[in-house]
């Protein structure tokens, strides 16, 4: 998780290596390395710190790459899951097990869910 963490949210000073889709173009991005590049050091270090703990309550992410924030591309390994079962790519998520511990992950129309409680409440 840290690794995705340090995709979206280098330290200060840390130039990424290779051009960078998608992130240098979102406003959060744009802010936090202002707000950094404005922080002394040791302000800046506390920042990053205090920001991983928040991140890592995340249930979910976009599998970032050092090179793009959304990756498309058909997983190679078996830990891959396509949906639908047949699909040959698309966005690639991240789970984070520490948050999900071993439940369930569903995933299906939220508006169809919403749609269940309002009829459970009527």
């Amino acid at each position: 998780w840290f690794a995705l963490f340090k995709h979206f949210f280098p330290k200060k000073g840390q130039v990424p290596s290779v051009k960078r889709q998608n992130f240098t173009s979102c406003k959060y991005y744009i802010d936090y390395v202002a707000l950094l590049d404005f922080l002394p050091n040791q302000s800046a270090k506390i920042v990053y710190e205090e920001l991983y703990k928040k991140f890592r309550d995340l249930a979910w992410l976009p599998y970032a790459h050092s090179d793009r924030m959304w990756c498309t591309s058909q997983g190679s390994s078996g830990n891959w899951h396509h949906i639908p079962g047949d699909a040959t790519g698309g966005p690639q998520i991240a789970i984070n097990g520490d948050v999900w511990n071993n439940h369930p992950i569903t995933l299906r129309n939220a508006y169809a869910h919403l749609r269940e409680e309002e009829e459970e409440d009527a």
